[in-house]
Protein backbone atom coordinates (compact mmCIF):
# COMPACT_ATOMS: atom_id res chain seq x y z
CA UNK A 1 0.00 0.00 0.00
CA UNK A 2 0.67 3.50 -0.10
CA UNK A 3 0.88 6.67 2.04
CA UNK A 4 1.48 10.46 1.60
CA UNK A 5 5.27 9.52 1.64
CA UNK A 6 4.96 7.83 -2.50
CA UNK A 7 3.75 11.54 -4.16
CA UNK A 8 4.76 10.53 -7.59
CA UNK A 9 2.19 8.19 -8.46
CA UNK A 10 3.31 7.65 -12.34
CA UNK A 11 6.88 6.37 -10.50
CA UNK A 12 5.32 4.43 -7.56
CA UNK A 13 3.60 1.70 -8.68
CA UNK A 14 4.52 -1.00 -6.41
CA UNK A 15 8.05 -1.69 -7.45
CA UNK A 16 8.56 -3.10 -4.02
CA UNK A 17 9.42 -6.77 -5.50
CA UNK A 18 10.94 -5.42 -8.63
CA UNK A 19 13.37 -3.64 -7.07
CA UNK A 20 15.53 -6.65 -5.48
CA UNK A 21 15.93 -8.83 -8.62
CA UNK A 22 18.95 -7.10 -9.54
CA UNK A 23 20.36 -7.17 -5.84
CA UNK A 24 19.52 -10.56 -4.97
CA UNK A 25 21.23 -12.02 -8.20
CA UNK A 26 24.72 -10.49 -7.32
CA UNK A 27 24.67 -12.85 -3.90
CA UNK A 28 25.05 -17.08 -3.82
CA UNK A 29 24.75 -19.62 -1.06
CA UNK A 30 27.35 -20.98 1.26
CA UNK A 31 28.44 -22.24 4.50
CA UNK A 32 26.12 -21.60 7.75
CA UNK A 33 27.18 -18.07 9.09
CA UNK A 34 29.89 -18.51 12.26
CA UNK A 35 28.10 -17.21 15.32
CA UNK A 36 30.29 -14.17 15.50
CA UNK A 37 29.35 -12.45 12.67
CA UNK A 38 25.55 -12.09 14.19
CA UNK A 39 27.70 -9.36 16.32
CA UNK A 40 29.05 -7.51 13.16
CA UNK A 41 24.98 -7.39 12.32
CA UNK A 42 23.82 -6.02 15.64
CA UNK A 43 26.68 -3.54 15.10
CA UNK A 44 25.44 -2.69 11.75
CA UNK A 45 21.69 -2.21 12.69
CA UNK A 46 22.93 -0.08 16.05
CA UNK A 47 25.48 2.19 13.20
CA UNK A 48 21.97 2.61 11.35
CA UNK A 49 19.61 3.67 13.99
CA UNK A 50 22.38 6.12 16.10
CA UNK A 51 22.63 7.68 12.69
CA UNK A 52 19.13 8.14 11.71
CA UNK A 53 19.23 5.86 8.37
CA UNK A 54 17.12 2.71 9.78
CA UNK A 55 14.81 1.77 12.92
CA UNK A 56 14.25 -2.02 12.47
CA UNK A 57 13.34 -5.14 13.65
CA UNK A 58 14.89 -8.49 12.49
CA UNK A 59 14.81 -11.95 13.25
CA UNK A 60 16.77 -14.79 11.47
CA UNK A 61 15.07 -18.13 11.84
CA UNK A 62 16.09 -21.92 10.68
CA UNK A 63 13.83 -24.92 11.53
CA UNK A 64 12.11 -23.74 14.61
CA UNK A 65 14.97 -21.86 16.27
CA UNK A 66 15.66 -18.17 15.97
CA UNK A 67 19.26 -17.63 14.83
CA UNK A 68 19.04 -13.84 15.38
CA UNK A 69 16.50 -10.60 16.88
CA UNK A 70 17.47 -7.41 17.34
CA UNK A 71 15.54 -4.55 17.30
CA UNK A 72 16.41 -0.69 17.14
CA UNK A 73 14.67 2.60 17.37
CA UNK A 74 11.47 4.25 19.04
CA UNK A 75 7.94 3.14 18.11
CA UNK A 76 5.69 6.50 20.05
CA UNK A 77 4.74 9.27 18.37
CA UNK A 78 7.03 11.43 20.98
CA UNK A 79 10.11 9.03 20.19
CA UNK A 80 10.49 7.92 23.61
CA UNK A 81 9.08 4.11 24.05
CA UNK A 82 11.89 1.84 22.35
CA UNK A 83 10.98 -1.16 20.25
CA UNK A 84 11.37 -4.94 21.35
CA UNK A 85 10.94 -8.03 20.36
CA UNK A 86 7.12 -8.11 20.88
CA UNK A 87 6.75 -4.84 19.18
CA UNK A 88 3.86 -4.81 15.80
CA UNK A 89 4.34 -3.65 12.65
CA UNK A 90 2.08 -2.89 10.01
CA UNK A 91 3.72 -5.61 7.34
CA UNK A 92 1.67 -3.88 4.30
CA UNK A 93 1.68 -6.46 1.02
CA UNK A 94 3.05 -9.33 2.86
CA UNK A 95 -0.65 -9.72 4.11
CA UNK A 96 -1.24 -11.20 0.41
CA UNK A 97 0.83 -14.28 1.55
CA UNK A 98 -1.50 -14.60 4.60
CA UNK A 99 -4.72 -14.02 2.16
CA UNK A 100 -3.58 -16.15 -0.92
CA UNK A 101 -2.56 -19.22 2.16
CA UNK A 102 -6.19 -18.52 3.60
CA UNK A 103 -7.60 -18.82 -0.12
CA UNK A 104 -6.17 -22.37 -0.63
CA UNK A 105 -7.05 -23.15 2.18
CA UNK A 106 -10.53 -23.27 1.06
CA UNK A 107 -9.34 -24.91 -2.43
CA UNK A 108 -8.31 -27.73 -0.39
CA UNK A 109 -11.49 -28.16 1.39
CA UNK A 110 -13.52 -27.94 -2.07
CA UNK A 111 -15.26 -25.14 -1.05
CA UNK A 112 -13.36 -23.07 -4.29
CA UNK A 113 -11.58 -23.55 -6.71
CA UNK A 114 -8.60 -21.98 -9.04
CA UNK A 115 -10.75 -21.33 -11.61
CA UNK A 116 -14.12 -19.88 -9.55
CA UNK A 117 -15.27 -16.57 -11.12
CA UNK A 118 -15.18 -13.64 -9.84
CA UNK A 119 -18.55 -13.44 -10.81
CA UNK A 120 -20.07 -15.88 -8.26
CA UNK A 121 -19.87 -13.16 -5.76
CA UNK A 122 -19.14 -9.89 -7.88
CA UNK A 123 -21.20 -10.13 -10.89
CA UNK A 124 -21.66 -6.16 -10.97
CA UNK A 125 -17.44 -5.87 -11.89
CA UNK A 126 -17.14 -5.64 -15.69
CA UNK A 127 -15.32 -9.24 -17.11
CA UNK A 128 -16.17 -10.67 -13.91
CA UNK A 129 -17.41 -14.11 -15.64
CA UNK A 130 -13.86 -13.83 -17.35
CA UNK A 131 -12.07 -13.60 -13.91
CA UNK A 132 -10.85 -17.16 -12.73
CA UNK A 133 -9.17 -16.85 -8.55
CA UNK A 134 -6.04 -17.86 -9.90
CA UNK A 135 -6.18 -14.66 -12.00
CA UNK A 136 -6.79 -12.57 -9.32
CA UNK A 137 -4.29 -14.56 -6.89
CA UNK A 138 -1.79 -13.98 -10.02
CA UNK A 139 -1.89 -10.24 -10.51
CA UNK A 140 -3.75 -10.94 -14.11
CA UNK A 141 -7.27 -10.04 -14.04
CA UNK A 142 -6.89 -6.82 -15.32
CA UNK A 143 -8.44 -5.16 -12.71
CA UNK A 144 -7.06 -1.43 -11.98
CA UNK A 145 -5.08 -1.13 -8.95
CA UNK A 146 -7.13 1.58 -6.91
CA UNK A 147 -4.09 2.42 -4.63
CA UNK A 148 -2.38 4.09 -8.09
CA UNK A 149 -5.91 6.67 -8.25
CA UNK A 150 -5.58 10.15 -7.50
CA UNK A 151 -8.79 10.21 -5.89
CA UNK A 152 -7.01 7.61 -3.54
CA UNK A 153 -4.87 10.02 -1.13
CA UNK A 154 -8.22 11.55 -0.40
CA UNK A 155 -9.45 9.04 1.57
CA UNK A 156 -7.18 6.21 2.58
CA UNK A 157 -6.92 7.59 6.63
CA UNK A 158 -10.77 7.84 6.71
CA UNK A 159 -12.28 4.59 8.11
CA UNK A 160 -14.18 3.13 4.77
CA UNK A 161 -17.19 0.59 4.62
CA UNK A 162 -16.98 -2.23 2.31
CA UNK A 163 -20.25 -0.57 0.39
CA UNK A 164 -17.79 2.24 0.00
CA UNK A 165 -14.62 0.65 -1.28
CA UNK A 166 -17.09 -1.98 -3.48
CA UNK A 167 -18.90 1.52 -5.24
CA UNK A 168 -14.98 3.05 -6.02
CA UNK A 169 -13.98 -0.82 -7.37
CA UNK A 170 -16.87 -0.94 -9.66
CA UNK A 171 -15.83 2.31 -11.38
CA UNK A 172 -12.12 1.24 -11.66
CA UNK A 173 -11.27 1.09 -15.45
CA UNK A 174 -9.52 -2.27 -16.76
CA UNK A 175 -6.04 -1.94 -17.64
CA UNK A 176 -5.96 -4.69 -19.65
CA UNK A 177 -7.88 -7.77 -20.84
CA UNK A 178 -8.13 -10.79 -18.41
CA UNK A 179 -4.67 -12.70 -18.66
CA UNK A 180 -3.53 -10.88 -21.24
CA UNK A 181 -0.50 -9.94 -18.65
CA UNK A 182 0.07 -9.36 -15.21
CA UNK A 183 0.09 -6.55 -13.24
CA UNK A 184 0.45 -5.43 -9.23
CA UNK A 185 -2.85 -4.30 -8.36
CA UNK A 186 -4.23 -4.39 -4.75
CA UNK A 187 -8.00 -4.32 -5.75
CA UNK A 188 -7.12 -8.30 -6.68
CA UNK A 189 -6.59 -8.97 -3.21
CA UNK A 190 -8.83 -6.61 -1.09
CA UNK A 191 -11.61 -8.61 -3.75
CA UNK A 192 -10.16 -12.04 -2.30
CA UNK A 193 -10.82 -10.76 1.26
CA UNK A 194 -14.34 -10.26 0.80
CA UNK A 195 -14.64 -13.33 -0.85
CA UNK A 196 -13.08 -15.19 2.18
CA UNK A 197 -15.59 -12.88 3.99
CA UNK A 198 -18.48 -14.48 2.00
CA UNK A 199 -17.43 -17.99 2.43
CA UNK A 200 -16.46 -17.68 6.37
CA UNK A 201 -19.38 -15.24 7.22
CA UNK A 202 -17.23 -14.00 9.60
CA UNK A 203 -15.46 -10.37 9.40
CA UNK A 204 -11.39 -10.95 7.91
CA UNK A 205 -9.87 -10.76 11.22
CA UNK A 206 -11.87 -13.46 12.97
CA UNK A 207 -10.79 -15.74 9.70
CA UNK A 208 -7.52 -14.54 10.32
CA UNK A 209 -7.02 -15.68 14.36
CA UNK A 210 -9.40 -18.99 13.60
CA UNK A 211 -7.41 -20.26 10.31
CA UNK A 212 -3.75 -18.79 10.80
CA UNK A 213 -2.98 -16.62 14.42
CA UNK A 214 -4.56 -19.11 16.69
CA UNK A 215 -3.35 -22.72 15.02
CA UNK A 216 -0.23 -21.28 14.58
CA UNK A 217 0.53 -20.24 18.11
CA UNK A 218 1.34 -16.36 16.65
CA UNK A 219 -0.42 -14.00 19.42
CA UNK A 220 1.29 -10.54 17.91
CA UNK A 221 -0.75 -11.47 14.74
CA UNK A 222 -3.77 -9.38 13.77
CA UNK A 223 -5.91 -7.54 11.72
CA UNK A 224 -4.83 -3.79 12.30
CA UNK A 225 -6.84 -0.66 13.90
CA UNK A 226 -5.44 2.44 15.15
CA UNK A 227 -1.87 1.79 16.10
CA UNK A 228 -1.41 1.67 19.73
CA UNK A 229 1.74 2.04 21.36
CA UNK A 230 -0.25 0.63 24.88
CA UNK A 231 -0.36 -2.43 22.88
CA UNK A 232 2.76 -2.09 21.75
CA UNK A 233 2.31 -1.44 18.08
CA UNK A 234 4.90 0.96 16.24
CA UNK A 235 4.31 4.17 14.62
CA UNK A 236 6.08 4.83 11.87
CA UNK A 237 8.37 7.49 10.77
CA UNK A 238 10.00 10.09 7.89
CA UNK A 239 13.20 11.95 7.93
CA UNK A 240 12.37 15.97 7.65
CA UNK A 241 16.56 16.00 7.46
CA UNK A 242 16.86 17.35 11.02
CA UNK A 243 14.04 14.88 12.96
CA UNK A 244 12.00 12.02 12.57
CA UNK A 245 8.33 13.31 11.74
CA UNK A 246 5.37 10.41 12.61
CA UNK A 247 3.45 9.77 9.27
CA UNK A 248 -0.29 9.50 8.81
CA UNK A 249 -2.12 6.37 9.23
CA UNK A 250 -3.46 4.21 6.40
CA UNK A 251 -7.34 2.93 7.83
CA UNK A 252 -6.95 -0.55 7.82
CA UNK A 253 -10.42 -0.90 6.34
CA UNK A 254 -9.06 0.25 3.23
CA UNK A 255 -6.07 -2.13 2.50
CA UNK A 256 -8.08 -5.01 3.78
CA UNK A 257 -7.02 -8.09 2.50
CA UNK A 258 -4.48 -6.46 0.53
CA UNK A 259 -2.30 -5.25 3.29
CA UNK A 260 -4.00 -4.53 6.68
CA UNK A 261 -2.18 -7.42 9.10
CA UNK A 262 -0.45 -6.11 12.08
CA UNK A 263 3.00 -8.75 13.49
CA UNK A 264 6.09 -9.32 14.35
CA UNK A 265 9.18 -10.61 12.64
CA UNK A 266 9.30 -13.85 14.68
CA UNK A 267 5.34 -14.42 13.99
CA UNK A 268 5.86 -13.76 10.38
CA UNK A 269 8.97 -16.08 10.19
CA UNK A 270 6.84 -19.02 11.73
CA UNK A 271 4.21 -18.58 9.78
CA UNK A 272 6.73 -19.12 6.67
CA UNK A 273 8.27 -21.58 8.13
CA UNK A 274 4.99 -23.56 8.35
CA UNK A 275 3.93 -22.48 5.19
CA UNK A 276 6.37 -23.85 3.18
CA UNK A 277 6.88 -27.04 5.56
CA UNK A 278 3.37 -27.86 4.12
CA UNK A 279 1.66 -28.06 7.12
CA UNK A 280 -0.55 -25.18 6.30
CA UNK A 281 -2.25 -26.23 3.00
CA UNK A 282 -1.40 -29.49 1.06
CA UNK A 283 0.88 -29.98 -1.86
CA UNK A 284 -0.94 -28.97 -4.74
CA UNK A 285 -1.66 -25.45 -3.21
CA UNK A 286 1.79 -24.37 -2.09
CA UNK A 287 2.61 -25.57 -5.62
CA UNK A 288 -0.16 -23.37 -7.11
CA UNK A 289 1.70 -20.46 -4.72
CA UNK A 290 4.44 -21.66 -6.17
CA UNK A 291 3.97 -21.18 -9.45
CA UNK A 292 5.78 -18.45 -11.38
CA UNK A 293 4.31 -16.65 -14.74
CA UNK A 294 6.04 -13.36 -15.66
CA UNK A 295 7.63 -12.69 -12.35
CA UNK A 296 4.21 -13.69 -10.49
CA UNK A 297 3.18 -16.37 -8.17
CA UNK A 298 0.63 -16.41 -5.95
CA UNK A 299 0.79 -14.38 -2.66
CA UNK A 300 4.57 -15.00 -3.41
CA UNK A 301 7.36 -14.10 -5.20
CA UNK A 302 10.57 -16.02 -6.67
CA UNK A 303 13.39 -13.70 -6.27
CA UNK A 304 17.06 -14.80 -8.21
CA UNK A 305 19.53 -15.95 -5.53
CA UNK A 306 22.50 -16.43 -7.78
CA UNK A 307 22.49 -19.61 -8.85
CA UNK A 308 19.34 -20.07 -6.62
CA UNK A 309 16.16 -18.54 -5.55
CA UNK A 310 14.29 -17.06 -2.78
CA UNK A 311 10.71 -17.08 -2.33
CA UNK A 312 8.60 -14.40 -0.17
CA UNK A 313 6.59 -11.11 -0.55
CA UNK A 314 7.46 -7.30 0.75
CA UNK A 315 5.54 -5.05 2.14
CA UNK A 316 4.89 -1.27 2.16
CA UNK A 317 2.82 0.66 4.11
CA UNK A 318 2.90 4.15 5.19
CA UNK A 319 6.31 4.30 6.64
CA UNK A 320 6.72 0.66 7.27
CA UNK A 321 8.35 -1.39 4.88
CA UNK A 322 8.88 -5.26 5.36
CA UNK A 323 10.40 -8.20 4.11
CA UNK A 324 10.28 -12.12 4.25
CA UNK A 325 12.19 -14.29 2.12
CA UNK A 326 12.93 -17.91 2.64
CA UNK A 327 15.89 -20.04 1.29
CA UNK A 328 14.75 -22.95 0.19
CA UNK A 329 18.33 -24.21 0.17
CA UNK A 330 19.02 -23.24 3.47
CA UNK A 331 15.31 -23.59 4.99
CA UNK A 332 16.68 -20.26 6.68
CA UNK A 333 13.76 -17.51 7.17
CA UNK A 334 14.79 -13.96 6.82
CA UNK A 335 12.23 -11.12 8.40
CA UNK A 336 12.31 -7.83 8.70
CA UNK A 337 9.85 -4.67 9.66
CA UNK A 338 11.18 -1.55 9.38
CA UNK A 339 9.20 1.54 10.84
CA UNK A 340 11.86 4.37 10.10
CA UNK A 341 13.52 4.85 6.86
CA UNK A 342 15.99 7.05 5.70
CA UNK A 343 18.23 4.52 3.76
CA UNK A 344 18.35 2.68 0.47
CA UNK A 345 16.28 -0.62 1.07
CA UNK A 346 18.27 -2.08 -0.80
CA UNK A 347 21.33 -1.75 0.42
CA UNK A 348 20.02 -2.41 3.67
CA UNK A 349 18.97 -5.90 2.76
CA UNK A 350 22.12 -6.42 0.54
CA UNK A 351 24.12 -5.34 3.91
CA UNK A 352 22.11 -7.70 5.70
CA UNK A 353 22.89 -10.71 2.94
CA UNK A 354 26.43 -10.23 3.00
CA UNK A 355 26.45 -10.60 6.53
CA UNK A 356 24.00 -13.58 6.48
CA UNK A 357 26.84 -15.53 3.99
CA UNK A 358 30.26 -13.69 4.62
CA UNK A 359 29.63 -11.88 0.91
CA UNK A 360 32.28 -8.99 1.99
CA UNK A 361 30.53 -6.84 4.00
CA UNK A 362 32.41 -4.05 5.27
CA UNK A 363 31.05 -1.38 8.17
CA UNK A 364 30.72 1.83 7.44
CA UNK A 365 32.39 4.76 9.93
CA UNK A 366 29.49 6.36 9.28
CA UNK A 367 25.79 6.78 8.16
CA UNK A 368 25.66 10.36 7.46
CA UNK A 369 23.92 12.62 5.06
CA UNK A 370 27.24 13.97 2.78
CA UNK A 371 27.03 17.97 2.21
CA UNK A 372 26.52 19.24 -0.92
CA UNK A 373 27.62 23.35 -1.01
CA UNK A 374 24.54 25.85 -1.97
CA UNK A 375 26.10 26.94 -5.08
CA UNK A 376 26.31 23.84 -6.40
CA UNK A 377 22.60 22.71 -5.49
CA UNK A 378 21.39 25.79 -6.52
CA UNK A 379 22.31 24.89 -10.29
CA UNK A 380 19.79 22.79 -10.14
CA UNK A 381 16.49 24.82 -9.64
CA UNK A 382 14.39 25.50 -12.81
CA UNK A 383 11.77 23.35 -14.85
CA UNK A 384 12.49 19.44 -16.15
CA UNK A 385 10.14 18.22 -18.09
CA UNK A 386 10.19 14.24 -19.80
CA UNK A 387 9.08 13.09 -23.37
CA UNK A 388 7.74 10.14 -22.07
CA UNK A 389 6.28 11.03 -19.10
CA UNK A 390 2.96 12.86 -18.59
CA UNK A 391 4.89 15.14 -15.25
CA UNK A 392 6.74 18.11 -14.95
CA UNK A 393 9.44 18.33 -12.17
CA UNK A 394 10.22 21.84 -10.20
CA UNK A 395 13.48 21.49 -8.44
CA UNK A 396 14.09 24.25 -5.78
CA UNK A 397 16.25 25.21 -2.85
CA UNK A 398 14.93 25.79 0.37
CA UNK A 399 16.68 26.42 3.54
CA UNK A 400 19.54 24.94 1.88
CA UNK A 401 17.89 21.76 1.00
CA UNK A 402 17.08 20.49 -2.47
CA UNK A 403 13.32 19.52 -3.19
CA UNK A 404 11.16 18.35 -5.89
CA UNK A 405 8.29 18.36 -6.89
CA UNK A 406 6.02 16.66 -9.49
CA UNK A 407 2.63 18.35 -11.45
CA UNK A 408 -0.36 18.32 -8.92
CA UNK A 409 1.91 16.84 -6.39
CA UNK A 410 3.28 17.73 -3.34
CA UNK A 411 6.83 18.96 -2.99
CA UNK A 412 9.78 15.97 -1.16
CA UNK A 413 13.10 16.93 -0.15
CA UNK A 414 16.23 14.90 -2.32
CA UNK A 415 18.88 13.60 0.19
CA UNK A 416 22.28 14.41 -1.61
CA UNK A 417 24.41 10.86 -2.32
CA UNK A 418 27.04 12.82 -3.77
CA UNK A 419 27.52 16.69 -5.51
CA UNK A 420 25.14 14.95 -8.72
CA UNK A 421 23.40 12.13 -7.15
CA UNK A 422 20.20 12.61 -4.96
CA UNK A 423 17.52 10.11 -3.68
CA UNK A 424 14.39 10.27 -1.99
CA UNK A 425 14.61 7.11 -0.17
CA UNK A 426 10.71 6.42 0.51
CA UNK A 427 9.95 5.88 -3.29
CA UNK A 428 13.15 4.27 -4.14
CA UNK A 429 14.04 7.33 -6.33
CA UNK A 430 17.06 8.39 -7.74
CA UNK A 431 18.02 11.47 -9.59
CA UNK A 432 21.37 12.04 -11.63
CA UNK A 433 21.66 15.50 -12.83
CA UNK A 434 23.64 15.88 -16.16
CA UNK A 435 26.33 18.78 -16.72
CA UNK A 436 28.23 19.72 -19.07
CA UNK A 437 31.13 21.46 -17.66
CA UNK A 438 28.99 23.77 -15.38
CA UNK A 439 25.94 24.01 -17.16
CA UNK A 440 23.15 21.40 -16.27
CA UNK A 441 21.05 20.06 -18.81
CA UNK A 442 18.95 17.51 -16.97
CA UNK A 443 18.96 14.82 -14.64
CA UNK A 444 18.22 11.26 -15.01
CA UNK A 445 15.16 10.02 -13.13
CA UNK A 446 16.07 6.01 -11.88
CA UNK A 447 12.61 3.93 -9.65
CA UNK A 448 12.17 0.56 -9.88
CA UNK A 449 14.71 -0.53 -12.76
CA UNK A 450 12.78 2.34 -14.63
CA UNK A 451 15.07 5.31 -16.15
CA UNK A 452 13.69 8.40 -17.14
CA UNK A 453 15.13 11.44 -19.00
CA UNK A 454 14.09 15.00 -18.03
CA UNK A 455 15.62 18.09 -19.37
CA UNK A 456 16.03 21.44 -17.86
CA UNK A 457 13.67 24.36 -20.00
Amino acid sequence: MISKTFLLKEFCNFIEMKILYSLLSILFLSTSIQAQDYDIMAAYLDSLAANNRVEASVVLYKNGEVLFQKQTGYIDAARTQKANAKTKYRIGSITKTYTSTMIHQLIDKGRLKTITQLAEFFPEIEKSNYIGLNYLLGHSSGIHNFTNDELYKTYYTEPQSRIDMMNMIKKLPRDFKVNEKHEYSNTNYVLLGYILEDIYKKPYAQILETQIASPMGLKNTYFGSDAKTIKNEARSFTYNGNEWIVEDETDMSVPGGAGAIVSTPLDMAIFMEKLMTKSVVTDESLNNMLQIEKGYGKGLFRLPFYSDFVFGHNGGIDGFSSTLYYVPKDSLIISICVNANNYSSNEFILDLLKIQYNKGFEMKASYGVPKVPVVIISSYTGHYTCDSLPIDIDIRVKEGELFAQGTGQPEFRLTPKDDILFEYVPAGLEILFQKKGDRVLGFQLKQGGGLFDFKLD
